[in-house]
């Protein structure tokens, strides 16, 4: 009687079984593919939702937007002169570290802080945010400048220098530099009003590189000056060349071997001499009267004997070709640069640059001959400068 019980009861149970499983089975297949994938998914925890990827920090100013919401427009005038008057956007939570004192005044060639500013502790770390100023001596180019106060510095440059298409007077850059043994990502802008260049910094602890990148590059690029001077950056003497033209030269050069005696051809030197009384740029000038003898090769052909009989030269290569940076009084304007070799032993190679000029009466010939931009960096950048100057001022 037990026995026939066990076996009654293990039937029916294995007739339950059976039966809940065909209706599981029923279940499944009256399901769409996707609910069963997802359903058998279920058992083994696989239709949880994956955890969204999140990007690297970045800083609560990341874009425009937020760069207009969150800071401020500061407005500083150093040492009471409205030529160095600037503004700059900080965010609103900086502090302000130092600020110029009423009766400071720009010294030298040294560069010093004008303004100072700095963010709140990120972790361990601060942003800063400065503003310098010093003066310039010579003719040069915002970019060449400063490329040669990076270089000088003993900074790292990384990449070029960015230059501005609406302001040629300003350029900017990236580089790193070590202070304390501590490793900071800059960037910097300079820009020229008169004889000062107005420099705009912020330096990031390379920790916080990439989470400041937005931030770091807006700041500096909000720097303006309101108010800069215009014109050329050192004191400048009327000069004529008879009735051919009229220019501005530049104090620091001297005029050398002024020939006016022909009232048809007339020719001037320009010395840029050094503290010992070498010459670190020649610029020769030449005014011929046009008439029925003269033509401009014939002109160019002069100019090449003048290279080879007295100054030992031998023209290798054009470099680059374009208009010169004059007026448009000129039918005829042409700037050329050209790689040159002495035929002295022991020279180094140098470069020629050749603007020609011409309306209806004269020709004007102006050549500069000047070590190359990678031997001295600031004396080339000094000449290259002070001879685009002279002749843009040329009436």
């Amino acid at each position: 009687m037990m026995k026939h019980f066990v076996f009654s009861a293990l039937a029916s149970l294995a007739f339950a079984s059976l039966f809940a499983g065909s209706v599981m089975a029923g279940d499944i297949y009256g399901m769409k593919k996707s609910e069963r994938i997802a359903g058998i998914g279920s058992l083994f925890g696989g239709d949880s939702k994956q955890p969204e990827k999140k990007g690297p920090p970045q800083h609560p100013i990341h874009d425009e937007q937020t760069f207009e919401q969150l800071t401020t427009v500061h407005t500083v005038m150093p040492f009471k002169r409205a030529d160095l008057y600037f503004t700059m956007n900080l965010p609103r939570d900086w502090q302000t570290d130092m600020l110029p004192d009423d009766k400071a005044t720009l010294s030298g060639r040294i560069i010093g802080d004008i303004a100072r500013f700095s963010s709140p502790m990120i972790g361990t770390k601060r942003i800063r945010a400065s503003v310098h100023g010093a003066y310039i001596e010579h003719e040069i180019s915002a970019s060449n400048w400063l490329r040669n106060y990076i270089l000088s510095s003993g900074f790292a440059p990384e990449g070029d220098i960015i230059t501005d298409e609406k302001n040629p007077r300003r350029a900017s850059i990236f580089f790193v530099n070590l202070d304390n043994g501590e490793s900071f990502y800059n960037y910097i802008t300079a820009q020229i009003s008169g004889n000062v260049m107005m420099m705009a910094r912020v330096q990031v602890p390379q920790n916080l590189r990439e989470y400041a990148k937005f931030l770091q590059k807006r700041l500096v690029d909000s720097f303006s000056l309101t108010y800069p001077k215009e014109g050329p950056i050192e004191p400048q003497r009327t000069f004529m060349m008879m009735d051919a033209a009229k220019m501005s030269l530049p104090e620091s050069w001297e005029n050398v071997a002024q020939n006016f005696k022909d009232m048809n051809r007339l020719s001037v030197q320009l010395h840029n001499k050094n503290a010992t009384g070498g010459v670190d740029g020649f610029i020769q000038m030449l005014g011929v009267r046009r008439n029925r003898g003269t033509n401009l090769m014939k002109e160019i052909d002069e100019i090449k004997k003048l290279l080879d009989t007295q100054f030992n030269l031998e023209v290798t290569e054009m470099e680059s070709s374009e208009q010169s940076v004059a007026y448009d009084r000129f039918i005829f304007n042409r700037y050329e640069v050209y790689n040159i070799e002495s035929r002295r032993i022991g020279q180094s190679k140098q470069d020629l640059h050749l603007v020609v000029l011409g309306d209806k009466e004269w020709y004007l010939i102006i050549f500069l001959i000047t070590m190359r931009e990678q031997e001295r960096l600031y004396a080339w950048a000094r000449n290259v400068q002070t001879l685009e100057e002279i002749v843009r001022s040329i009436r």
